[in-house]
């Protein structure tokens, strides 16, 4: 192993009040270097931005699941991201880091979940968008999950919506710094046989 990427935070607050997420050390630690608080390595890499359509097929209703993947040796380190329900009725949503060992276009076990960036079942109403991550703790979102994250080889981060009815529209939008990979994979499965449309899939 030649390097580990550190990523420190401390989590001040509660509940009631709201959580603050503050960034107090980031960087990579080998053998040859150290980290102190207050470190924080400049990211690398171009910025990657990500936004799709998608919309439900003649399958029905069902859940869509969006599984990004960056391959061996890649790197993506998520910056944030954005989910907008297109459609008159609510939806759920959540958003994970996997081991990778998850199938692709299924829930994952709880065994392959390493991180919740948005816990589950979150409840998005019609026309509503929800950005995150995002600092503040409340009744439905839990606390605040700190970021960037990094996400590396056959790791997946994975979104998952609650289609209610047919026709069901979401948009994902998702940016970070990508190293050592091409874009990453954007991959929707799903028992409504959802159509993707990309919109952008670019480096800045």
């Amino acid at each position: 192993m030649d390097a580990v990427f550190i990523n420190a935070y401390v989590i001040a607050g509660d509940a009631t009040s709201g959580q603050q997420i503050t960034d107090v050390m980031r960087g990579h630690l080998n053998f040859s270097s150290a980290l102190h608080l207050g470190d924080s390595e400049p990211m690398r890499g171009p910025l990657w931005v990500f936004v799709a359509t998608i919309t439900n097929g003649a399958g029905g209703a069902g859940s869509h699941f969006y599984d990004v993947e960056v391959g061996a040796g890649g790197e993506l380190e998520l910056l944030g991201g954005l989910i907008v329900n297109g459609d008159t009725v609510g939806v759920t949503f959540n958003v994970r880091i996997t081991d990778g060992t998850d199938t692709d276009g299924a829930a994952p076990a709880q065994t392959d979940i390493i991180m919740e960036l948005v816990p589950v079942a979150v409840s998005l109403a019609a026309a509503a968008s929800r950005s995150f991550p995002t600092a503040n703790a409340s009744a439905d979102n839990g606390p605040g999950a700190p970021f960037p994250v990094l996400i590396r080889g056959t790791m997946k981060l994975k979104v998952n919506t609650g289609s209610v009815a047919l026709s069901q529209d979401t948009q994902l939008s998702l940016w970070g710094r990508i190293r050592n990979s091409d874009y990453p994979a954007v991959t929707l499965n799903g028992a409504s046989t959802p159509v993707l449309t990309v919109v952008t899939n670019a480096v800045f």
